[in-house]
């Protein structure tokens, strides 16, 4: 006994060209992750579990010692402002443009920015919204 199975086609239509798979650059994968794909965190998190180079986005406290700015997730209260443990040392970050207010010389505010952490120095790469 011999079945035949019958089927319906459902491609395109004979003189319509095939859709090819070639990835478009949207559907590539960027390199550069946006702020809203960033978890925000702290910097005693960031510190605790970021590699090396890898961009996180924290949102603390920026303060600077004696014109050294430093990141943390709180400040002591002390007259000027100092950053509470674990702080970490920030470079590259536009202070003037951060909205930072000035006492005694010295500047602090809270920042919602991206960086990137090596060993325990954070490198700014932009304010975040700024993609």
């Amino acid at each position: 006994m011999i079945f035949l199975l019958a089927g319906c086609a459902t491609g395109p239509a004979v003189d319509e060209p095939l859709a090819t798979s070639e990835p478009t650059s949207a559907d590539l994968p960027s390199s550069t992750p946006s702020d809203s794909q960033l978890e925000v965190t702290s910097v005693c998190d960031a510190l605790e579990s970021r590699q090396p180079g890898e961009e996180v986005r924290v949102r603390a406290a920026l303060v600077t010692e004696n014109d050294v700015p430093f990141l943390c997730d709180s400040v002591e209260d002390s007259d000027p402002e100092q950053c509470s443990e674990p702080s970490v040392e920030i470079i590259g970050a536009p202070l003037a443009d951060l909205g930072l207010r000035e006492r005694r010389s010295e500047l602090a505010g809270e920042v919602d920015i991206v960086i990137t952490l090596d060993d325990d120095v954070a490198t700014f790469v932009r304010t975040a919204g700024d993609t």
